[in-house]
């Protein structure tokens, strides 16, 4: 629902549906919070959320990259590139570690 809503431009009532679904386990809630914060114009709070996204999580690629918007939208670029990196230097070892 807090997607739909994000998706209807509402991110601040969007952040509060997400925030009630992580409260109660939702998986994916934490997510639709940090998309919804960069909507709303809270980059820093959003790149938070992203951030506490488990590396085991089946939407953590989309985490990764709300997390480097977020960081973008609040004047840390460099850091947002710098993460860019990591990630594609961790994507070409696992590649050649890949029979």
């Amino acid at each position: 629902m807090a997607e739909l809503w994000l998706e209807a431009g509402r991110p601040d009532r969007a952040a509060e549906l997400a925030r009630e679904a992580l409260a109660l386990g939702d998986a994916r809630a934490r997510v639709v919070l940090a998309k919804a914060l960069v909507a709303a114009g809270e980059p820093v709070l959003a790149a938070e959320e992203a951030a506490r996204v488990p590396p085991e999580a089946s939407d953590r690629s989309e985490a990764s990259a709300i997390l480097r918007r977020a960081l973008d939208d609040a004047g840390a670029a460099g850091l947002a590139a710098e993460l860019r990196a990591r990630e594609g230097g961790t994507a070409a070892v696992e590649s050649r570690a890949r029979p």
